[in-house]
Order: structure tokens, then C-alpha cells, then sequence
């Protein structure tokens, strides 16, 4: 999304038109739809007691949410903590 994000920006400023506010808007609709996507894979993977997919897929997840400002440590330690329950390692 960045790539192609960036890619237009850069067209468009040769085109002499500013998009830096549509870019900002298009960003926080991708990455709030992505932050479900990404506790869901971590979600997976810790049932599967895949700690490390599982870290990657919470730092992604993080990531996005605090590009989209939202807020997800509760879910993010509820998945951490299913995976100790299900005796990850």
C-alpha cells in the first residue's frame, strides 16, 4: 500500500496536484483494515503455538494500529496469553 501510495503522490505532484491529505486518508482506512487481519493471524498461529509467526504477526498488527490510531494491547495480550495456555513456548 505504501509503495503504491508513494508512487501516486509523486505523479501527481509532477501533475502539479497535492494529494498528501487523500494519501493520509486512504493510509488510515488500510491500516485500520488491516489491524483485524493481522490479530487474526496472530491469533492462528498462537493456537498452533507458533510463537515466533505469532510475535511477527502482533508487531504488524501494532504497527499498523498506531498508524490508524487504535488501540489493541488488550487483544494483543489475550493472544499472547492463549498461547501460554496452550503451552507455547
Amino acid at each position: 500500500m505504501e509503495c503504491a501510495l508513494s508512487t501516486a503522490e509523486k505523479y501527481a505532484a509532477k501533475s502539479g496536484i497535492d494529494i498528501s491529505t487523500k494519501r493520509r486518508e486512504i493510509e488510515a482506512i488500510g491500516y485500520a483494515a488491516a489491524v483485524p487481519v493481522q490479530l487474526a493471524d496472530a491469533s492462528r498461529w498462537a493456537s498452533e503455538g507458533n510463537t515466533l509467526v505469532m510475535e511477527c504477526a502482533l508487531i504488524v498488527a501494532e504497527r499498523y494500529a498506531e498508524k490508524s490510531g487504535t488501540e489493541i494491547s488488550a487483544q494483543a495480550d489475550e493472544i499472547t496469553a492463549s498461547l501460554k495456555t496452550r503451552g507455547g513456548k
